[in-house]
């Protein structure tokens, strides 16, 4: 419960900040930040994506001088990544075309705050995530999310501050906030390490390596619009696509990660193949259940509050809303699959399967690209998550047809996402509604596919004691 109530705060601030940065910031601000946010994942992916999932895994907790080698890897490589990201810099201010030195400062320096905190938070989150102790460590991050997203629009409304430096800012306090936090609940270790616990420290890198290259594959995957589009046509489509995608998290990602936060531990720490697809399956139609009227009535009132809220500024988007709506409900049942995937398999495993969805994303976005411009993307973005689940799901089983047929009947079977497409459908074809008649229309769907869904009435007690379905550790 206490991961729901601090993601929730999170999500109000995220919210919240995203309407008003919606309103101040033109899409090409929008697809600057969304780079600086690519790059800050980009080069942290061996600590958050991989290092830290290895130790979550692992059979036992590392010791104390295992700790030890392990910050003091992670600071020598966070250095190193630190002062190639500042050549990096120097060489883009030379050589690269469309960005203006405020953009590289902006980007080089985003990066590195992020870069140079890892290396503090790692060792801490996972000690607590091996622990269950989600309720500590969900308000802290909530508090963090809160203070980055938040912070800017203060810097930007009250200060007068440049976007750009807005940001920076605002990663610097709430990056700081939560290694305090997390450092004061979970100490650090110091002492110089022995060999053996060099030894130790360099297996779980070596094993983290191959999880690193899954989550860059999955980087790449999710920023097709930064690597391609925004290399075709600029950075204004960055922000488009950004805009749209951030919109689909707010809708539909926030149970979904919380999910994945609560899944990995558990699976690793479970064995039981036939249950865990039980409650994978049982996740994927709570999800989608709990997601479905939200972004169903978002498509419904955002051309409204596009024109009356952003001067509509982002009708492009509107046009990709649709596809990329499709790809989030995909992203409902790749989540935890991926997280069975990542607990049952290798991790060579998973990376295998990452890299061929990650090639056959790139394939069909450059083709779909070709055929009609920038919303491809779109499209590929829509028709390839299916692809990616199916993988998933083939490197999971032998046969995996039927299994995977559960899968998608577990999304397409929903109750209230089959309502509230009938709504739209409606309002679509049938319905000539004033603004008043739209917003109205669109919460009366909402609540109507809510109250009408037989599984959410059903989990919904459950819902609220255990945060998850997944079953309770005791």
């Amino acid at each position: 419960m206490a991961l729901f109530l601090a993601s929730g705060f999170s999500f109000a601030v995220v919210g919240l900040s995203y309407l008003a940065y919606s309103r101040l910031l033109a899409p090409a601000d929008f697809g600057l930040i969304s780079t600086g946010l690519f790059l800050s994942a980009l080069a942290t992916a061996i600590f958050e994506g991989s290092l830290k999932n290895v130790l979550i895994r692992s059979s036992r907790p590392p010791e104390l001088l295992d700790r030890s080698a392990l910050f003091l890897a992670m600071a020598i490589l966070a250095g190193a990544a630190t002062a190639m990201l500042a050549v990096s810099g120097i060489l883009g201010r030379m050589f690269a075309q469309g960005l203006s030195s405020t953009d590289l400062f902006f980007l080089v320096g985003f990066a590195t705050i992020y870069l140079l905190t890892f290396p503090f938070l790692v060792l801490p989150a996972a000690a607590l995530e091996r622990r269950f102790e989600f309720q500590r460590l969900s308000l802290i991050e909530a508090v963090g999310t809160a203070l980055e997203r938040g912070l800017p629009l203060f810097f930007l409304v009250f200060n007068q501050t440049n976007v750009p430096l807005s940001f920076i800012w605002g990663a610097l306090i709430g990056r700081l906030t939560r290694l305090l936090a997390l450092n004061l609940l979970e100490p650090p270790a110091w002492g110089w390490p022995t060999r053996e616990a060099w030894a130790t420290a360099r297996m779980r890198f070596m094993e983290a390596m191959s999880l690193m290259g899954a989550y860059l594959a999955c980087l790449v995957r999710d920023n097709l619009h930064v690597i391609i589009v925004g290399s075709l046509f600029g950075k204004a489509w960055i922000g488009y696509y950004s805009w749209g995608l951030q919109l689909g998290m707010l809708t539909s990602q926030v149970f979904a990660q919380i999910s994945a936060r609560v899944s990995l531990p558990l699976y690793s720490q479970s064995r039981d193949e036939p249950s865990s697809w039980t409650n994978v399956t049982s996740q994927i139609r709570l999800l989608c259940g709990l997601t479905a009227p939200l972004a169903i009535g978002t498509l419904i009132v955002l051309p409204l509050l596009n024109e009356v809220l952003f001067l509509g500024k982002w009708s492009p988007t509107l046009r990709l809303l649709p596809m990329l709506f499709v790809r989030m409900a995909t992203g409902l049942a790749t989540t935890p699959v991926g997280m069975l995937l990542l607990a049952r398999r290798e991790p060579l495993c998973f990376w295998r399967t990452n890299f061929i969805w990650t090639l056959v994303e790139i394939l069909g976005a450059i083709l779909a690209i070709l055929l009609v411009g920038p919303i491809g993307l779109a499209w590929s973005y829509a028709i390839v998550g299916w692809i990616g689940l199916w993988l998933q799901v083939a490197s999971l089983e032998d046969r995996p047809g039927s299994r995977f047929a559960r899968v998608v009947a577990a999304i397409i079977g929903c109750r209230s996402l089959l309502i509230s497409l009938f709504g739209l459908a409606v309002l679509h074809f049938g319905l000539a509604l004033d603004s008043m008649g739209q917003i109205c229309f669109a919460l009366s769907l909402a609540i109507t596919a809510y109250l009408a869904d037989p599984f959410l009435r059903e989990k919904g007690r459950d819902l609220a004691g255990k945060a998850t379905l997944l079953p309770s550790r005791r």
